[in-house]
């Protein structure tokens, strides 16, 4: 079961991407209903993999500064980060189980290439 953090703030995000080898960081907004339903759904995934992988949860209400900072422009935008490099990203509607495996491929090939 992968660990789920939810992200308060640019300090605690860039630490945690520090600390863990692989991330998937979900850029969501709380206020939209449509991604409160997505976001179980994502929650439901973190439990099916690895303990190594972390699962960031931003959320733009909280974090404003962390979307403009990190160029988030399209809510929800998962970013899969292995040793601290971006090697996948999906967005919008690309948000779903298929694109989430897909981006759970890319760590591993990361992994894989290491």
């Amino acid at each position: 079961m992968a660990e789920w953090i939810d992200i308060e703030d640019e300090q605690q995000f860039e630490q945690e991407v520090q600390s863990h080898p692989q991330i998937v960081a979900i850029f969501g907004d709380s206020s939209n209903h449509m991604w409160r339903m997505s976001l179980g759904a994502i929650q439901g995934m973190a439990d099916s993999v690895p303990p190594f992988i972390a699962f960031l949860h931003v959320d733009k209400p909280r974090t404003p500064q962390l979307f403009q900072k990190r160029n988030v422009t399209v809510v929800p935008t998962v970013r899969f980060i292995h040793e601290g490099k971006q090697v996948h990203e999906i967005k919008g509607n690309e948000v779903n189980p298929e694109g989430i495996s897909k981006g759970m491929q890319k760590l591993q090939q990361a992994e894989q290439n290491v």
